[in-house]
């Protein structure tokens, strides 16, 4: 009996490659949707330690086009989340901090993670629906009104340090911000690239 050939060895190693991912994938989104709701309470009350998280109602009266860009000096932002597990989901807190209304960038952020210093390569893929915080876009900020930039972060396998990460946020070449962040992933998939999923800036409610 004449055995069938063998697929090639770089085939073959893509394939298992690429069967790894899937099954990484399937076993965060799956604990993602066990856990989100209660998650994304704990992201309000973690949040809600540097203001409250409220809707402003003066955002539906200001106008987009009789304000400027938001300017890093007058705004504020803080990070809060859940612990260190296979999934980390958060988010960054935005506060208008100046006396006047100011206008964000509509775009979905790129963020830049350092720890000690050293950067932190996390992928960043285009978030699909039901893997961060969904909501009304955040455009206009009146003076003391909030918006949240929803984040979820899984499988980070590389090298660790002590304290928190510091994350900052760049809305293209208009606005960077920066803070602290959140707690670091476990690793639950040696060999695959971490990845966080970002959404735009939402209206804080």
């Amino acid at each position: 009996m004449i055995a069938p050939p063998r697929p090639p060895t770089d085939d073959l190693e893509l394939l298992i490659k690429e069967a790894r991912a899937r099954q990484l994938r399937r076993r965060l989104l799956g604990a993602a949707a066990v856990a989100i709701a209660a998650a994304l309470g704990l992201v309000a009350y973690a949040l809600s330690s540097s203001g409250k998280l409220e809707s402003d109602p003066s955002l539906a009266r200001v106008g987009r086009a009789s304000v400027t860009l938001c300017r890093a000096s007058q705004l504020r932002m803080s990070i809060g989340g859940q612990g260190a597990t296979e999934m980390v989901l958060g988010g960054a807190l935005i506060t208008n901090s100046g006396g006047q209304s100011c206008r964000l960038p509509t775009q979905r952020p790129v963020v830049r993670i350092t720890w000690q210093r050293k950067s932190m390569r996390v992928t960043q893929p285009v978030p699909r629906p039901g893997e961060v915080q969904s909501g009304t876009p955040a455009h206009v900020l009146a003076p003391g009104a909030k918006a949240l930039v929803s984040m979820r972060w899984g499988n980070w396998c590389g090298r660790r340090a002590s304290g928190l990460p510091t994350f900052r946020l760049l809305f293209g070449r208009q606005l960077a911000l920066s803070a602290p962040g959140l707690a670091v992933p476990r690793c639950i998939g040696p060999g695959e690239p971490g990845f966080l999923d970002v959404s735009r800036p939402l209206v804080a409610s």
